[in-house]
């Protein structure tokens, strides 16, 4: 019996389903065991890790999946995955059965079985394959870690010669498996601790851990649910909850990522309004937004164009929002000096004349614009080609894809369109670096981070209107920016930098002083921070009630 193990291909994706030694084990008991190259690599398992317990290494999917009784997977396997899988197959992963109902009636049609590894039952019997408690384990202890990076305090008491410094407070809410290992975790760090949770029987393992369990009195198991898990309360609860947060004084600070009034407002454009409510409920989503606006203490925008929408749009009074824009990594988007450019272009295959794109295959990222505005830009720059790096992991997707692709046909420059695919996050900055030009030809951009990235690597950077990015730029200087609804624009816009050098160094040159001084972590962190001292004191009068009530 053949077990294949695929590379993930999910962004951000680190993790492999079996390690080497597990890949020993099955080996040992009888299996064939069969790995794609670089499988593991994310996960610090190499090739060599593999062969020597004798598992093979497999350059293609599809060979990989060829014969394979068995497909181990972290994450759920795409359409075109599935496709490549035989009648019988039995594929293990964390499928999300109730969400991805086109992969389950593709796989029920092809004749394949799947497993969903978080829908086992924990019995004792199972206890080996829980594999969601052993997932949420390390989530709990990352949570603490990760959390504590972007604390403006200390975790624990520091005694200096300078003075004390008081451990810092946390609250965790839920006590479940990761709940419990966030306790753990903040607590061995020297932390204050406190947890809430629903169902009052997990008081005595919160306060195992040495923390302090914070309660909402009721007269039922409110929260309890089958086999002892958490289940949405009663409205009495919840009342009895909000009551109980006084204590708790900890001020609400939301960002928005993308607002539905305005995704409603632009895609109504290309399908009907009624088509649009029925797919995207965009109602429901405004209502849900408004509420959160009115009852958080700050709203931080990313753009000026979202402060406006959420004052205009949502009633949200202008006081209550601060515009701070999303921030870069500036010590991994760097530019590069000319000699390791030009290496670097010829690894990746590009010219200093390519347009270097990256996106979703989704309608309101423009990749037809670029498409229609190729024409004009070949025009006035005749080797001047489109690199595009479009990832593809759905049906939907690859519909859209092959819509484009149909594009390039019908303009006659498929010739001059490479498709990149997915691009390993690791490998995003040395794309950035090796096009003579990055475009962004979004319709709808809640503000365009794959722009700020670009011009932080030094590469002249075009842009569109509708994105938040081309209100901060200065045209010319920083970067160039159109009409989303003008390919002829677009595509002479892109022509410039690689027609007139000058033009092109000052792009390059600005723009990476800009974005890095601009979008840099550390300065965006400092604008962040400064929105929570503001909120300092805010409940003090809660704190009052509280004294005065005791």
């Amino acid at each position: 019996m053949i077990i294949a193990v695929p590379k993930e291909i999910e962004n951000n994706e680190t993790r492999v389903s079996i390690t080497p030694q597990s890949a020993a084990e099955l080996i040992k008991a009888g299996y064939k065991v069969k790995i794609e190259s670089n499988a593991g690599k994310k996960s610090f398992f190499f090739d060599k890790d593999y062969q020597d317990v004798n598992a093979e290494i497999i350059n293609s999917k599809d060979k990989l999946f060829d014969g394979a009784d068995i497909i181990l997977k972290v994450t759920p396997p795409s359409t075109e995955e599935i496709k490549l899988m035989s009648k019988g197959t039995l594929c293990v992963s964390f499928f999300q059965p109730t969400i991805d109902l086109e992969k389950v009636k593709t796989m029920t049609d092809m004749g394949i079985t799947g497993m969903s590894m978080h829908l086992v039952p924990r019995t004792t019997l199972a206890q080996k394959m829980d594999a969601l408690s052993s997932q949420a384990n390390i989530a709990g202890y990352k949570a603490v870690l990760m959390g504590s990076v972007h604390m403006g305090v200390y975790m624990p008491l520091l005694m200096t010669a300078a003075g004390t410094i008081r451990p810092a407070k946390v609250l965790i809410l839920g006590a479940g498996v990761a709940g419990l290992q966030a306790i753990a975790t903040a607590k061995r760090l020297g932390s204050q601790v406190e947890a809430f949770d629903v169902r009052p029987e997990v008081k005595e393992q919160v306060e195992s851990l040495g923390a302090k369990f914070v309660e909402v009195e009721s007269d039922s198991d409110d929260g309890v649910g089958e086999g002892g898990y958490a289940k949405e309360t009663s409205d009495v609860y919840k009342q009895k909850q909000r009551r109980a947060q006084i204590p708790l004084q900890l001020p609400h600070v939301h960002t928005p990522h993308s607002l539905g009034w305005w995704k409603r407002k632009d895609m109504q454009g290309a399908r009907g309004a009624e088509d649009i409510e029925k797919v995207y409920r965009f109602n429901e989503r405004i209502d849900k937004e408004f509420l959160v606006f009115r009852n958080c203490d700050r709203i931080i925008a990313t753009t000026h164009q979202q402060v406006e929408l959420i004052t205009e749009h949502y009633g949200i009074p202008e006081d209550h929002v601060k515009m701070i824009p999303p921030g870069i990594d500036d010590g991994r988007y760097t530019p590069v000096r000319p000699p390791h450019l030009r290496k670097l272009r010829e690894r990746l295959g590009f010219a200093p004349t390519d347009v270097y794109c990256v996106g979703r295959a989704a309608t309101n990222k423009g990749i037809d614009l670029l498409i229609e505005a190729l024409p004009t830009l070949r025009k006035i720059v005749p080797e001047a080609r489109v690199q595009l790096a479009v990832g593809a992991n759905s049906e939907r997707d690859q519909k859209k894809l092959s819509e484009w692709k149909g594009l390039c046909e019908e303009l006659g420059v498929a010739d001059a369109v490479k498709w990149l695919g997915y691009i390993e996050d690791e490998d995003m900055a040395s794309y950035y670096r090796a096009g003579g030009v990055f475009a962004l030809p979004s319709r709808y951009e809640p503000f365009g981070m794959t722009a700020i990235e670009a011009m932080a690597c030094g590469t002249p950077t075009v842009v569109t209107t509708h994105g938040g990015l081309y209100e901060a730029v200065d045209f010319g200087l920083h970067a160039l920016y159109g009409d989303p609804n003008c390919a002829e624009e677009f595509g002479a816009l892109l022509a410039l930098p690689l027609r007139h050098e000058a033009l092109r160094e000052r792009l390059s040159v600005e723009g990476a002083r800009f974005s890095r001084r601009q979008f840099g972590w550390t300065g965006v962190a400092k604008r962040t921070l400064s929105v929570f001292e503001r909120l300092k004191g805010c409940y003090q009068h809660l704190r009052d009630l509280e004294d005065d009530l005791a």
